[in-house]
């Protein structure tokens, strides 16, 4: 399917709709293993449907065996070393994966009817996720099946491959979002934390995303696309962004572009969450400035060492911006000392820190404060020594004029007139 003497573009672009095709099959495993993983690790489970939980793992096993199986299948040397044909890539697809997903859409059946029957009813709507998400893609696998090799350019304008594209997607996902997909969840994880930001156009891959993040203690935001997700980077703070790369409107490429161009949101990290794997989007999304990428579906341990990283990260740069604007207000508080207009309050929340700037602030505020009320004081004096000036001053303008010869002739005759007559 793929020659090495093909041309450089068209081998680019058999390797681009490669990746497009890992995609699509990827996003069906992800909801396959997202939730059968999060209902092993539901805390609701009883003891009693152990057995329930049993098979939930089996369903865990085979959604894991199925992701080794397409990512060995559609491996792009190993397609370019055998040189086989559309249909013989497809008869392969179809024979290999058949047994592991109908094995997962039986069990997930089965599921769902005990699940009901020993009343773990809340565990329902995620099995028929389970059981949809499998279908789908039996379905997708048959449609590939039916694909010819002059049909590369058909499937080439439905699917995502170049930077100019606006992602549409092989195959439509039909579960409506509920409420509960796109609701902002606003619990943090820790008081000072900000939300992590989740964009992504499946409800499904949203609401796994963020029912995990929900369970290491972050609070949570939701946009189904990158338009939306910018609108709400701009109206609230966040600490990170998790992006999809096929988005509806604008792609993942152009969404990044965007934020990095953006001064205020530039110093948020972005990780890029997609089922895309080829080295050119890694490199690409790296190169725009994104933070890290993980591929879908993702182990939740990585993605949560990859978070802490990428929070710890923010969170020291915050420290520093803060840092630097504190020691910028004791630096216009020694300035406001000169020019004697400090004030106190100027330095209220540099003094609220616990650590060295703090206490160096809080003695500036205490000498400070001293130095003013110094000044106060010298002011005072200065006010009350010009009073005695001028008072002495005026005591000398009198002397001057009563120890003249005229005035003395002067209180001597009004001497004479207050005595009375003899």
């Amino acid at each position: 399917m793929i020659d090495g003497n093909d041309a450089p573009d068209t081998v680019r672009e058999q390797h681009a709709l490669l990746a497009a095709v890992r995609h699509e099959l990827r996003a069906p495993i992800t909801t396959i293993i997202g939730y059968s993983e999060m209902l092993i690790v539901d805390t609701k489970v009883p003891g009693a449907e152990q057995g329930l939980v049993a098979d939930l793992g089996k369903i865990r096993a085979a959604g894991a065996q199925l992701l080794v199986r397409v990512n060995t299948i559609l491996d792009r040397d190993r397609i370019a070393a055998e040189g086989a044909g559309m249909e013989v890539f497809g008869a392969t697809l179809r024979d290999e994966l058949r047994i592991p997903i109908n094995a997962i859409i039986g069990s997930s059946e089965v599921l769902i009817a005990d699940a009901t029957e020993c009343g773990w009813a809340d565990a329902v709507p995620e099995l028929e996720h389970i059981c949809f998400a499998a279908t789908r893609f039996l379905a997708l696998i048959d449609d590939f099946v039916v694909f010819g090799a002059t049909e590369w350019e058909a499937m080439r304008l439905v699917v995502e491959d170049s930077e100019d594209s606006d992602a549409p997607s092989l195959g439509p996902d039909v579960l409506p979002a509920t409420p509960a997909f796109n609701a902002v969840h606003p619990s943090f994880r820790r008081g000072d934390c900000h939300p992590i930001l989740v964009v992504d156009d499946s409800a499904l891959n949203r609401d796994i995303l963020s029912r995990r993040l929900e369970a290491q203690g972050y609070g949570v935001a939701v946009a189904e696309n990158g338009r939306r997700a910018l609108e709400m980077a701009r109206a609230q703070p966040f600490d990170l962004m998790l992006l999809d790369m096929l988005l509806p409107e604008m792609n993942g490429y152009q969404v990044l572009q965007l934020w990095m161009a953006d001064a205020a949101l530039r110093e948020i990290p972005v990780i890029i969450v997609s089922a895309l794997d080829d080295v050119d989007s890694v490199a690409r999304c790296v190169e725009l400035g994104a933070a890290d990428y993980l591929t879908k579906p993702f182990n939740p341990i990585i993605l949560h060492a990859r978070l802490e990283a990428c929070m710890e990260k923010k969170w020291l740069r915050d420290q520093e911006v803060e840092y630097l604007r504190n020691v910028s207000l004791v630096s216009a508080a020694a300035a406001a000392v000169e020019s004697s207009t400090f004030d106190p309050q100027i330095l209220a929340p540099v003094a609220a820190r616990t650590d060295g700037l703090g206490q160096l602030a809080r003695v500036f505020q205490r000498m400070a404060h001293e130095v003013v009320l110094r000044e106060a004081r010298l002011k005072q004096q200065v006010q009350e020594l010009r009073i005695e000036i001028d008072q002495a001053k005026k005591s000398r303008a009198v002397s001057e004029i009563a120890d003249t010869p005229y005035f003395q002739d002067l209180k001597q005759r009004a001497a004479r007139l207050r005595k009375p007559p003899i």
